[in-house]
């Protein structure tokens, strides 16, 4: 067969396998054709040669004499130029034969064994998407845009990567993730967007817009990076204490150090946490007084949040309470990060230098916003969790700006 035949035959059997006779929800067969026309098949009614339409013609012949297909000539052109063809579906088992097709269900049943193998082993979001690809293929549903029944090997990557993300004990950079879990140090990379997809539709990414973020929250980050604290703090590390007040300006400390320590005492007036380094070491270097600031080293995930909760956990302990913020900026991220922050943290915050006041002092300094970011920006006002910056809000509508925390100046 030519090229233009064998591409009736997969059109037709691609007609078959997504059909209701296929899944067998159709209570009437229907027939399934391919017709020959200027716009489907422009190289059959090319008339500058017959040759390519002789070809298809002895092909489909060919067909119809195996039983694959039955031919419609055109009234009084019998022999010569075809109306359309019918698939016969008596003749699937030669039309998957002759072009060396595997049948859709063959490939349902290997993704099925393979969705199997996972069942079982994850927590509830990822068993409910197991779940729901067991269904689909049962029901001879598609199972796409989540994985593809022509890439068994992509499939069993996906699956793996999201089974290994929710056993991450400890932070890990993405490259040693994919070769660990995949592989291949650029394999994670092929398969992230797919796997965030899923992650959005089953686990629900903890709300969060950044793939960075929902990376972070599972331990999956681009490098390690340390938390900055300066304060005084009393830390037990490994059978040692550590007095972090003797650390000037700051010290850093690893995740996996953080999972390790205990907070022995806490003392300070007031904690803050702060979004960007550079903000980070203007307050310290401009605040005087007695304080526990914390730079969480970019986005704040579960292991980082870890800090904040051990220090909560001391003050509850000592029956202390002292007020908390944090500052970043004054945008659709800084708010989210502020909600995402609250929400987990276990510490009461405030958000500090986030208001409408500092926005207007800073005007000068201001981004425009567009209006798909305007857009955006408005559907916070109505939400849980951003009750705080409804005022600047308003106010960053009706100004069309937004100001990153770098350009706030920190006023004592």
């Amino acid at each position: 067969m030519n090229q233009h035949s064998r591409q009736i035959l997969h059109t037709l059997l691609d007609k078959y396998e997504n059909s209701g006779s296929y899944r067998g929800t159709s209570t009437r067969p229907r027939r399934l054709f391919y017709r020959f026309t200027p716009r489907t098949l422009p190289a059959y009614f090319d008339d500058t040669s017959a040759r390519q339409k002789e070809e298809i013609n002895s092909d489909m012949i060919h067909l119809a004499e195996a039983g694959v297909i039955e031919i419609f000539w055109v009234k009084h052109e019998e022999g010569n130029l075809i109306q359309k063809v019918a698939l016969r579906i008596e003749g699937l088992p030669t039309a998957f034969h002759l072009l060396r097709r595997t049948p859709r269900q063959s490939r349902e049943e290997s993704m099925l064994a393979l969705v199997r193998n996972y069942r079982g082993q994850g927590p509830a979001w990822l068993e409910n998407f197991l779940a729901w690809l067991e269904e689909r293929l049962l029901l001879r549903e598609g199972i796409s845009p989540y994985l593809d029944l022509h890439d068994m090997e992509i499939a069993d990557r996906v699956l793996t990567a999201l089974q290994a993300l929710t056993e991450l004990q400890e932070e890990t950079p993405e490259r040693v993730f994919s070769l660990r879990v995949l592989g291949h140090s650029k394999a994670w990379a092929a398969i992230a967007q797919r796997v965030l997809r899923i992650v959005r539709d089953f686990h629900g990414g903890w709300g969060l817009e950044e793939a960075r973020e929902v990376w972070a929250e599972f331990g999956l980050v681009a490098n390690p990076q340390h938390i900055f604290v300066h304060g005084n703090l009393t830390l037990q590390v490994a059978g040692g204490i550590v007095e972090t007040r003797l650390f000037q300006p700051d010290l850093g400390l690893s995740a996996q150090l953080i999972q390790n320590m205990q907070v022995l005492d806490v003392q300070a007036d007031f904690l803050i946490t702060i979004e960007n380094l550079t903000s980070f070491y203007q307050f310290i270097r401009k605040h005087p007084g007695q304080y526990v600031a914390v730079y969480l080293g970019g986005y704040h995930n579960r292991l980082r949040r870890e800090f904040l909760q051990k220090i909560q956990r001391c003050l509850l302990e000592q029956g202390r309470e002292i007020p908390c913020y944090h500052w970043g900026d004054i945008d659709y991220g800084g708010f989210d990060i502020f909600r995402h922050l609250a929400e987990h943290s276990l510490l009461p915050l405030n958000p500090y230098l986030m208001d409408s006041e500092t926005l207007l002092r800073h005007r000068h300094l201001a981004l425009a916003i567009s209006d798909a970011y305007a857009r955006r920006l408005a559907g916070l006002l109505d939400k849980p969790g951003f009750e705080a910056f409804r005022e600047v809000i308003e106010v960053m509508l009706r100004e069309r700006i937004r100001l990153e925390q770098e350009s706030v100046e920190v006023i004592v």
